[in-house]
């Protein structure tokens, strides 16, 4: 149980991270970040509860942009949907997990199956707010090669991209021509009938000593103009 609800507070912490780096991304693309999202972009490493609440203040930005793109919908229906507000589900999760910060001291692990169901039934609703975000591939350029030009004499470019799908860190690579430019390093978010979403600077694939591909995120968000 005690395992469980790590687990799960961990994956609910995750998605609010992915989650405010692609509203972020999302808003960058648009132009100047608004300016009360300013106090959230703060240096250092950023709690659950802050992840919480800059999650909430982006789907209220995103929510009045009128943008119809599946990341913007996603944020904008769970801004709507009660689970970010302060009863919300999310919230009391972020003060479960302050309050047993010290998982497993002075606590027997069964003590934790009712915490561990909570959790379980957090990330599942979060789940299904953000399933919009299924419609997009989480992708990133393991190589790219120049392949000619269009009928518009616009620049083609042969990518190999790698594919973030699922728990498995064996990533399969699709060969996919395209006219933008995908930079290495960072992910993207790509969905038919879009532009790639960049994630840079919060959202990065690279090889580790070993050899293997990791993903890894973000811990903090820099200063505007950092």
């Amino acid at each position: 149980s005690l395992a469980q609800y790590k687990s799960a507070c961990d994956a609910v912490e995750k998605i609010l991270m992915f989650t405010v780096f692609a509203g972020i991304s999302r808003l960058m693309r648009a132009g100047p970040l608004p300016e009360g999202l300013f106090p959230f972009l703060l240096k250092g490493k950023l709690s659950f509860g802050v992840w919480r609440d800059l999650a909430l203040a982006l789907g209220k930005q995103l929510e009045t942009s009128h943008a119809q793109d599946a990341a913007a919908r996603a944020l904008a229906s769970l801004c709507s949907s009660g689970l970010l507000s302060p009863t919300g589900k999310v919230i009391e999760l972020v003060e479960s997990r302050n309050k047993n910060s010290h998982f497993g001291i002075g606590k027997d692990e069964d003590a934790y199956q009712s915490e561990a169901a909570f959790a379980t039934s957090v990330l599942e609703d979060l789940s299904e707010e953000l399933s919009a975000f299924k419609e997009y591939q989480l992708i990133s350029v393991e190589g790219m090669r120049y392949s000619g030009q269009n009928s518009a004499n616009v620049p083609v470019f042969k990518y190999t991209l790698r594919t973030h799908q699922g728990d498995d860190e064996v990533f399969p690579c699709i060969e996919e021509e395209r006219s933008d430019l995908l930079g290495e390093k960072w992910c993207f978010l790509l969905r038919s009938g879009e532009q790639p979403l960049s994630l840079e600077p919060f959202v990065f694939a690279g090889l580790n000593p070993t050899g293997r591909v990791e993903v890894c995120l973000a811990t903090n968000i820099p200063e505007p103009g950092h």
